[in-house]
């Protein structure tokens, strides 16, 4: 007689190690995602031009000390968080195809999910960038 019982847990067998290859055909998250990074990185490149707008005519924008104090503050947080967050997105076309590339793409979606205008498209990325086809694609 087999010891078997139908109440036994299953045996556990180590995951297979998956390898980013070039033989691995390119998901359609991972274009997704391209458009999706160099559509932000343009976006804080308009905020750097923004902040660098209201540095420079905050003299023309405001009536009083209070108010050109307000905007030379508001653009130096647009160029303080656009430069930054511009060549954080930018560089994602350049990145090697390595497992810790595939959990820059979330940190980056899960940026993208911080803002009205941008949940929508993150949400969606997220869904299929979680998916099999992209997380074989990086190796992971």
């Amino acid at each position: 007689m087999s010891n078997f019982t139908p109440y036994q847990p299953p045996q556990s067998f180590p995951p297979p190690q998956l390898a980013a290859t070039d033989a691995a055909p390119t998901p359609g998250a991972y274009y997704a995602y391209i458009i999706y990074s160099i559509s932000m990185a343009l976006l804080y490149v308009a905020c750097v031009v923004g902040g660098v707008m209201c540095l420079a005519n905050a003299d023309s924008f405001a009536d009083t000390d209070e108010d050109r104090f307000s905007m030379m503050l508001l653009g130096g947080v647009l160029i303080v968080i656009g430069l930054p967050l511009s060549i954080i997105f930018g560089i994602v076309p350049l990145l090697p195809r390595k497992k810790w590339c595939w959990i820059y793409g979330i940190v980056l979606i899960s940026i993208g999910l911080t803002s009205a205008c941008t949940i929508l498209p993150a949400i969606l990325l997220l869904v299929f960038w979680l998916q099999t086809p992209a997380k074989r694609y990086f190796g992971v």
